[in-house]
């Protein structure tokens, strides 16, 4: 790199961190023989990359090397930690080693080490259809998290009642199932819509299409057995219910919104981290 394609790609890589966007940043550690790249070139690779198989930012080498490596970068950055403390030394970094001609079946026939280092932005990613009384109890306890939260509703009045954080989103919409299939792949689901029926619509877009780590539904034992027997009819397998929780929450508390809130809370942070230990 020149003086100033360093700039710019510092500045990228600045401009990302700001506005707490995953990346992945690739630095060539070593080269035996003939590489496309000399060590300490560097990239930039987001989930986007993934559909080019060329990085935001910054360059390797180009060629075959350059797209296998966007697609290590882009399956790395979309990895789970693999501890709740986010240890980078296992987490965030990893050292891969390619010979060009035997793995990558290049004519160059040298072999290169690469750096990858993951700055993932708020991994734990909670989406709450809904802004009642509990959703509101619900957000101000996981903005006080390392969470990135979504809520979604009908009702702009209850969303405008949200605090204003960048670690919350809120969505206006007319039709709550629609919004399921923008949802990352990772969302923990939270369901406590205005209503039974909207809870089961959601409920059903959710478990027929796709598969996420935590669905759970704000409802009684009755109402929720009633809705299971519905999703059944509706087409959907019982296997799905392994990761589906409805009553939501741990039992514990009162019922009040607040208490309510402590348990929901409880529960995601207990199969958050259930996921990252398989």
């Amino acid at each position: 790199m020149n003086q100033n394609e360093t700039c710019t790609f510092f500045q990228t890589m600045l401009e990302m961190l700001k506005a707490s966007k995953s990346f992945v940043q690739v630095t060539v550690l070593s080269t035996e023989r003939s590489v496309p790249q000399i060590s300490g070139a560097k990239m930039l690779v987001t989930e986007e990359s993934l559909s080019t198989l060329s990085p935001l930012c910054g360059t390797i080498g180009g060629g075959e090397l350059e797209k296998q490596a966007v697609t290590y970068a882009g399956k790395f950055l979309k990895r789970c930690p693999s501890s709740a403390s986010g240890d980078i030394s296992n987490d965030r970094t990893e050292i891969k080693t390619w010979n060009l001609a035997k793995d990558l079946k290049m004519t160059c026939g040298g072999e290169v080490q690469l750096f990858f280092e993951k700055y993932a932005s708020n991994p734990f990613e909670v989406v709450i259809f809904g802004a009642g009384h509990v959703a509101q109890a619900l957000v101000k306890i996981l903005l006080t998290l390392d969470c990135k939260i979504t809520c979604i509703d009908m009702r702009e009045e209850w969303l405008n009642k949200f605090p204003t954080s960048p670690s919350l989103t809120t969505i206006h919409t007319d039709d709550l199932t629609k919004e399921v299939a923008n949802l990352h792949e990772n969302s923990f689901v939270v369901i406590m819509t205005p209503g039974h029926a909207y809870d089961e619509a959601v409920s059903k877009e959710v478990l027929l299409n796709r598969n996420f780590p935590y669905v759970g539904v704000i409802s009684s034992k009755t109402k929720s057995e009633i809705m299971k027997k519905k999703l059944v009819a509706a087409g959907v397998h019982t296997e799905k219910f392994q990761h589906f929780f409805s009553p939501i929450g741990l039992s514990l508390g009162n019922s009040s919104p607040a208490e309510i809130a402590i348990s929901i809370t409880s529960q995601l942070l207990q199969e958050r981290d259930l996921a990252i230990n398989k």
